[in-house]
């Protein structure tokens, strides 16, 4: 399921760091609705997210600690992969329609309007996307704990973009034979930097050919792609 929610801001600014916000908005949104959920989704022990999301801003210009917009409207992107995932988020969410969300410094946002968009089924072998929030490709080291994001400027870019998909499809406990035949392709792509979390992330935007099962593709495009995803990385729309 998607989904789209609409949000006036008190200001036309965000903190840098947005994602941490949304995060917020979700967590509260589901200890509002039950706090069972929320100790399903977020406490020790959680289930694996089947989720992304992205955010759309008017004519963004960034700052070093804000982001300023040209409007006050903002539209928060949201799919699952899960169907019982999607219906507890959209009822917690519609549980806080027309409540202000205080953001910090004196700003606050506010849900006017939640939508379920409609959803193309992936039934065919390739397609070709464009990334609504940063695709991030991430490589730990389990012995020294540290971790490389891939730019998409990289020679190893396709082999570990496989390799983040794998991994995915692995932590979701789906077949990872799933993931045989599949690549990934730049068509028109950048690097982007990210602050989230007190961290700086590596991502790639732009538009990306993908080849594969149509199983696996469909599974991408209502999960996201990549690492970090359910705080607001991965997401995508598909182009043809």
């Amino acid at each position: 399921m998607r989904m789209q929610l609409s949000f006036s801001l008190k200001k036309a600014q965000l903190p840098v760091d947005y994602r941490a916000s949304c995060v917020s908005f979700m967590k509260n949104a589901l200890c509002s609705y039950n706090k069972k959920f929320f100790e399903l989704y977020y406490n020790n022990g959680a289930k694996i997210k089947s989720f992304s999301f992205s955010l759309r801003l008017p004519k963004p210009e960034f700052k070093k600690n804000e982001i300023l917009l040209a409007g006050d409207k903002i539209e928060f992107n949201w799919s699952a992969l899960d169907e019982r995932d999607a219906l507890i988020f959209y009822n917690a969410f519609l549980g806080k329609k027309n409540k202000a969300f205080e953001l910090g410094d004196n700003n606050a946002m506010m849900l006017n309007n939640l939508v379920i968009l409609p959803e193309h089924k992936i039934t065919q072998s390739q397609i070709v996307i464009k990334l609504l929030s940063p695709f991030v490709v991430r490589i730990h080291d389990k012995t020294n704990n540290t971790n490389r994001y891939v730019k998409c400027s990289d020679a190893d870019f396709p082999e570990k973009a496989k390799e983040a998909v794998a991994a995915q499809i692995s932590m979701l406990e789906l077949n990872t034979a799933l993931i045989k035949g599949f690549r990934i392709e730049n068509i028109q792509t950048k690097n982007c930097i990210v602050k989230t979390f007190h961290h700086t992330v590596d991502g790639t935007i732009g538009v990306l050919r993908l080849q594969g099962q149509p199983q696996l593709l469909d599974i991408l495009y209502k999960a996201g792609i990549g690492a970090n995803r359910s705080i607001g990385f991965g997401l995508f729309e598909k182009v043809y």
